[in-house]
């Protein structure tokens, strides 16, 4: 097969077998052990979960974030996750490689849209479709100090006339929000909500960057924790078993609920057993508090 060679990696499976010509391919190949057992002495305290530049110029080349999803054992190897073009790729890289690992955002630029510019844009959609009435009340004076908290919250929380609240966020959640710039998508938690607005702050950034975020309006760009993420053999698995198991219940006639993970789940579970509804969990924890 001339310069062809059949590559089998080192505790992987078979199905990951590929051939490689070291000629044309030669960036591919070094001696045994000088990358997969070489220590690192950068970033000796990365862990997984933690953001970094990377530059996969192989594939893609050009600076982006990327998460940590491994880290080898035996080497200073990470590998990395990172999008392009709303897919996500994997990457390995070695810790002391100048060319294609550096700290998070040195290399890739700043983060985010500003948030301003967003509302702005929301607000003025919605001031278009206000009634002058609507306009004129939310042309007046800023609450001052001794008016409550409420009514500044509703200032900061705006709604527009006959708006249908639609946010099923609760606090804690985790989510991943789209920069609507460079279209990378960074995840973060709801530390804050009100009407159909919730406030993100964003894994490993300083509060400084926390984001207001209307969820109707803003929807493109609010997805789940992982969801772009390509499952992996065992999570395919356990979906599959999941799903047997939930027909397996069907077949005799049982049914599973899921209950809303809210941090009332225990009183909505015993809400859907005594009221028949978990919608009447706070009942249910109004009764718990009383007897204690």
């Amino acid at each position: 097969m001339g310069s062809t060679l059949k590559v089998h990696y080192e505790g992987w499976s078979r199905k990951w077998d590929c051939y490689s010509d070291y000629k044309q391919e030669l960036y591919r190949f070094a001696r045994a052990g000088s990358i997969s057992k070489r220590q690192a002495h950068r970033f000796r305290q990365l862990k997984k979960g933690d953001f970094v530049d990377i530059n996969p110029k192989m594939r893609h080349e050009g600076w982006v974030v990327g998460e940590i999803r491994r880290k080898d054992k035996k080497s200073g190897q990470v590998q990395v996750v990172y999008e392009k073009d709303n897919k996500n790729y994997l990457f390995w890289a070695h810790l002391d490689d100048n060319e294609s690992i550096a700290e998070f955002m040195t290399e890739s630029g700043n983060v985010n849209r500003s948030q301003i510019d967003v509302e702005k844009h929301i607000k003025h959609k919605d001031d278009q479709q206000q009634v002058p009435e609507a306009k004129r009340v939310r042309s007046k004076k800023k609450p001052t100090d001794s008016e409550t908290l409420l009514q500044i919250r509703a200032q900061k929380f705006f709604k527009v006339e006959n708006e249908v609240i639609d946010n099923k966020y609760v606090i804690g959640d985790w989510l991943e929000v789209q920069d609507v710039r460079s279209e990378q998508w960074f995840p973060g938690t709801v530390i804050d909500k009100e009407n159909n607005w919730i406030v993100v702050h964003y894994d490993g950034f300083s509060s400084k960057y926390d984001q207001s975020l209307h969820v109707v309006k803003m929807k493109q760009w609010l997805r789940g924790l992982g969801e772009g993420l390509e499952p992996d053999e065992i999570e395919l698995e356990i979906k599959e078993e999941m799903q047997n198991f939930i027909q397996g219940l069907k077949d005799w006639k049982w049914e599973l609920l899921t209950i809303e993970a809210d941090g009332n789940c225990l009183y909505r579970s015993f809400a859907q057993e005594v009221y028949g509804d978990q919608k009447e969990h706070m009942k249910v924890r109004a009764e718990c508090i009383e007897y204690m």
